[in-house]
């Protein structure tokens, strides 16, 4: 509930500084143009992205010592931990990876 009314709070703030128009360099950056609304090899600039980004975790988790980790863990994470695989590290650079992948989406919307 707190979290809700943080979010109330906040938006209500921004409205109110805003005067309830959007705010941003957006529109003046020509990289985020071409990232949103570029072509290469007649693909949007996205699609290129999903792909590189889908491409490079699949690689991490099928060919990596890291990914036989990870699915160790996803599987039972007290025979991965029985087995000596440090589960806070892995946990916390799942959760950076992810927080990237979002924060890469979040730029791109």
């Amino acid at each position: 509930i707190a979290t809700l009314a943080g979010l109330a709070a906040y938006k209500g703030l921004a409205q109110l500084l805003s005067n309830g128009r959007a705010q941003g360099y957006v529109l003046n950056n020509d990289i985020f143009i071409f990232l949103g609304r570029g072509k290469i090899a007649g693909l949007p600039v996205m699609v290129w992205i999903l792909i590189l980004t889908a491409a490079a975790v699949h690689i991490l988790l099928k060919y990596t010592d890291i990914g036989r980790n990870l699915y160790a863990i996803g599987g039972n994470d007290t025979a991965a931990r029985l087995a000596g695989i440090n589960i806070n590290k892995y946990l916390i650079a799942v959760y950076a990876l992810i927080g990237t992948v979002a924060a890469l989406a979040g730029i791109l919307l």
